[in-house]
C-alpha cells in the first residue's frame, strides 16, 4: 500500500522567481524541493500512524512500519506500509516478523508447518482513509514548504 500519485498544484512562478533571484545551482534547488516534499509527506505519514493506532496498540508497529521515502531521481515521494520488519518486543523478541499491511488487508486462516492452526485476521482498513483525509492538506502545504526551504538553503549558503 502506498500513496497514489502525490501531485500538487504549486505556485511555479513564485518558485522559479525565488530560484532565479538567489541563483541556485541545480543541486541546491533539488535539495530545497526534496526537503519540502519530505515535510509535506510527513503530514500524510503522521495521519497514517494515527490510523494505525486505531487498529493496533503496539507503538513499535505504528512508528516503525509506516515508511516515508523521497525519490532521488525525480521530484516526488511516497508513504507506504508494505515493509515487513522484525519487532523487538513480544514473545519472540527479535525473531517475530510483522507487516502492518496484514492488518489493512486481513489474512486467511492457515495451518502452519508445525501443524498448528493460525487464525484469520479480519481486515481493518485504515490506510486509504488516512491518506485521503491528509492528502489535500499536504498538497496545499507543498508550495509554501518549497519557498521556505529555498530560503533555508539560501541562509545556509551565506
Amino acid at each position: 500500500m502506498k500513496t497514489q500519485g502525490f501531485q500538487a498544484e504549486i505556485d511555479a512562478q513564485a518558485v522559479r522567481a525565488a530560484l532565479d533571484r538567489l541563483s541556485f545551482s541545480r543541486a541546491e534547488a533539488k535539495k530545497a524541493v526534496n526537503g519540502a516534499i519530505r515535510k509535506s509527506l510527513s503530514v500524510v505519514r503522521t495521519s497514517v500512524r494515527r490510523g494505525a493506532a486505531k487498529v493496533t496498540s503496539d507503538r513499535e508497529k505504528q512508528m516503525k512500519l509506516v515508511k516515508l521515502a523521497v525519490y532521488k531521481r525525480i521530484f516526488g515521494g511516497k508513504v507506504d506500509i508494505t515493509s515487513v520488519e522484525y519487532l523487538s518486543k513480544g514473545l519472540h523478541r527479535g525473531r517475530a516478523v510483522f507487516g502492518l499491511f496484514w492488518l489493512e488487508r486481513g489474512t486467511n486462516e492457515v495451518i502452519g508447518r508445525d501443524g498448528r492452526r493460525h487464525g484469520a485476521t479480519p481486515p481493518k482498513p485504515f490506510f486509504e482513509a488516512a491518506v485521503s483525509m491528509s492528502m489535500p492538506r499536504a498538497q496545499s502545504m507543498l508550495s509554501d514548504n518549497i519557498l521556505a526551504y529555498i530560503d533555508k538553503v539560501a541562509a545556509r549558503r551565506k
